[in-house]
């Protein structure tokens, strides 16, 4: 996998885009939403991974709203303003996934 790539953090309330990972040819992606705000992630009970270390350090983490409600947070993908993200996406394959454990709100 190459290099993560870096994003301008968008301020909150902005239109951002989540991805779970790239390579050269293809961007696994969770979609766009808004960047909602930045706190400690609500307790995920064992069931998100990183999100759990974050919630345990109690760690101000951003919390990304997708389009359809789903919240992924920064500690568990690539994520940045939108028109960035589209622009790192350029010409790759898009393949679309569901974000880690799927929860609604949060």
């Amino acid at each position: 996998m190459p290099p993560r790539p870096l994003f301008r953090t968008p301020k909150i309330g902005e239109r951002c885009g989540a991805m779970k990972g790239s390579d050269k040819d293809t961007v696994w992606l969770y979609g766009y939403g808004t960047y909602a705000e930045e706190i400690p992630p609500a307790d995920p009970q064992g069931k998100r991974g990183m999100v759990d270390f974050v919630h345990a350090a109690r760690v101000m983490n951003p919390k990304i709203t997708l389009d359809d409600g789903t919240v992924v947070w920064g500690a568990e993908c690539w994520w940045g303003p939108e028109h960035e993200i589209k622009e790192y996406i350029g010409d790759k394959k898009v393949v679309m996934v569901k974000p880690p454990y799927e929860l609604l709100g949060d």
